[in-house]
């Protein structure tokens, strides 16, 4: 088993994830159905020249990020160390610029199908301007999941609001929960296929599960996002000084 100082290690190292500016030629390759975006995209961090730009692909292959407007293409490594998942580091944006972009997998003459997002950078830092933004937290926590139909009804509101960014302010996921098909108000739910996380493999899948969410993605794909963590992404009362215990999901002592 996976102790949670690795398993937030292997989180931390995913963020260092390096990433490279090419000429990307597109014209001979072949749209391939083995390849795929499967969770949507999502920019993060964004300021007023910067931008970090996600995807997860089903396999090993290239990450492609196509900007509007700017010559080369960004790529990455969607490799299984990182459940597949890469991101990407955009320099030298304009100051309050939309801009649009298309994300592929890749692998030699093979590609998925793009999937298009888009974000506004910052204005400049020593110009004022009036933003609007929504935030949220705890995330399919206690059993309260997705809806069966309604999915999570949080972001479809938050969709229409159309905000310049959103804030992630922590529990995204329960990592120590469960989603089960009735839930804590008698509801049906989507069941999460997921145990509590006592190893990567479904600490992964409780994230999987939040961005499989039709409104997340959608939000993810239109909104600047900035996150920050709380307890339940690991463990209740999760820190510097509660890290591993003795009752489950984690026991103290496991490697």
């Amino acid at each position: 088993m996976t102790s949670v100082n690795s398993i937030v290690a292997v989180c931390l190292l995913a963020l260092l994830t390096s990433c490279s500016q090419s000429i990307v030629d597109t014209s001979t390759l072949v749209i391939s159905d083995k390849l795929s975006i499967t969770h949507g995209v999502s920019t993060g961090d964004v300021t007023s020249t910067t931008a970090v730009i996600w995807a997860r692909a089903n396999t090993t292959a290239k990450m492609v990020v196509k900007i509007d407007g700017i010559s080369s293409s960004y790529t990455a490594n969607f490799h299984p160390d990182n459940d597949f998942t890469a991101k990407v580091f955009i320099s030298d944006l304009m100051p309050d610029t939309k801009y649009h972009f298309s994300v592929w997998a890749q692998r030699a003459d093979r590609r998925s199908n793009t999937v298009a997002g888009y974000f506004h950078t910052a204005p400049p830092r020593d110009q004022h301007a009036a933003v609007t933004f929504s935030f949220s937290g705890d995330l399919a926590g206690q059993n309260v999941c997705r809806h069966k139909q309604e999915g999570f009804p949080i972001f479809n509101i938050i969709n229409t609001k159309q905000p310049d960014f959103f804030i992630g302010l922590g529990d995204m996921i329960y990592a120590d929960g469960l989603c089960k098909a009735i839930g804590k108000y008698g509801n049906e739910q989507i069941v999460g296929h997921f145990e509590k996380s006592h190893d990567l493999t479904n600490y992964w899948a409780h994230w999987k599960y939040a961005r499989e969410d039709e409104g997340f993605r959608q939000l993810m794909t239109t909104t600047p996002y900035y996150f920050t963590w709380d307890d339940h992404e690991v463990v209740n009362d999760f820190g510097p000084f509660n890290d591993t215990r003795d009752t489950a999901p984690y026991q103290a002592g496991l490697s």
